[in-house]
């Protein structure tokens, strides 16, 4: 979770294993990390916040041994597969039994990179005008 201020603005969820229901068996074999309930505030929305936290899971991923790291999303939302081949992922495949059936995955450094700028815990720091808490 992304908290500036003490405000989650941003979360994620990196899991060891993926679904069986998306994810073949052989995919399932291979060194990969999972993302799911990968969310950014749209108040935060153009200002980096989902790549900075992408960009520490990559790093969280591969150094926890992962050669990969994939993600599921809506298969209908087409704007967020451009995204994602935008930044450098690979669509695997489309599972047509699953609403969130489009299947992404990112080749991770055998060498993680340094840690990004993401604290894991306490106040983050975030450039540009500052989120106002809702009441």
């Amino acid at each position: 979770m992304l908290e500036p201020a003490g405000e989650v603005v941003a979360a994620l969820t990196i899991r060891p294993v993926g679904s069986a229901r998306l994810w073949t068996a052989e995919e399932l074999a291979f060194p990969a990390a999972y993302l799911s309930a990968f969310a950014v505030d749209r108040r935060c929305a153009g200002r980096g916040v989902g790549g900075r936290l992408s960009n520490w899971a990559r790093w969280r991923a591969a150094r926890a041994g992962a050669q990969v790291l994939r993600v599921n999303v809506r298969s209908d939302n087409t704007a967020l597969h451009a995204y994602y081949r935008t930044h450098g992922r690979q669509f695997v495949r489309a599972v047509p039994t699953s609403r969130s059936g489009a299947l992404f995955e990112l080749p991770l450094s055998p060498r993680p990179l340094p840690p990004p700028l993401v604290h894991e815990r306490g106040e983050l720091p975030l450039p540009g005008p500052q989120v106002s808490p809702t009441p």
